[in-house]
């Protein structure tokens, strides 16, 4: 028999499930939008949320393919993971975007192989002791005897490092391949003329 009180809760449930979706979609939209008018770029844009959209398909797919349940608190960390690893994102490009012009300027050979390099290593270390700090954080909500808040610490946790790897492995990853290609698409449609 259902009772009100277990009726109140599923109902509540379904639409904190729903709104988990719509709160996900609406973040992962204005970010793109706001990484598209930093950079001046649609495709950079785009290109820059890769890596910030990776760990949430990584860990909340790990999650589905275990056979999880996902509770309340759990819907709740997508977003906020979200929010968190945009921010290295955008240090990183920031950076990327500087000395990719450098090197263009200077007339350096790999330009994009320099620029991901200098960038990465004057932002992976704020990123690494931000995303320690905030998990060292997260680990005070993982010894709580309530359940839910627990887990939130747990996933958070998992989040944010997936991120990190996201930050500091695919995102220069990904900037040295689309920007060498172009260079070297360029340099072919170069040689005729000279």
């Amino acid at each position: 028999t259902i009772t009100v009180m277990a009726a109140l809760v599923e109902s509540t449930q379904e639409a904190i499930f729903e709104s988990f979706w719509q709160s996900v979609i609406a973040a992962l939209t204005l970010i793109t939008l706001a990484m598209m008018v930093f950079l001046k770029s649609t495709w950079r844009g785009v290109l820059a949320m890769i890596p910030n959209v990776a760990p949430l398909i990584w860990i909340y797919g790990f999650m589905g393919w275990i056979g999880w349940p996902v509770d309340i608190a759990m819907m709740l960390s997508g977003s906020i993971a979200l929010g968190m690893s945009v921010d290295g994102t955008f240090h990183f490009m920031s950076r990327f975007r500087h000395h990719h012009m450098l090197a263009v300027e200077s007339d350096n050979d790999d330009p994009a192989a320099t620029a991901s390099l200098h960038a990465l290593m004057e932002s992976s270390i704020p990123f690494i002791q931000a995303t320690l700090t905030a998990t060292v954080g997260m680990l005070g909500l993982t010894l709580s005897s309530f359940a839910p808040t627990a887990r939130f610490g747990w996933l958070m946790i998992a989040l944010m490092l997936a991120a990190l790897v996201g930050d500091v492995l695919m995102l220069p990853a990904l900037m040295y391949m689309t920007h060498r290609r172009k260079r070297v698409e360029t340099e072919t449609l170069m040689m005729p003329h000279i």
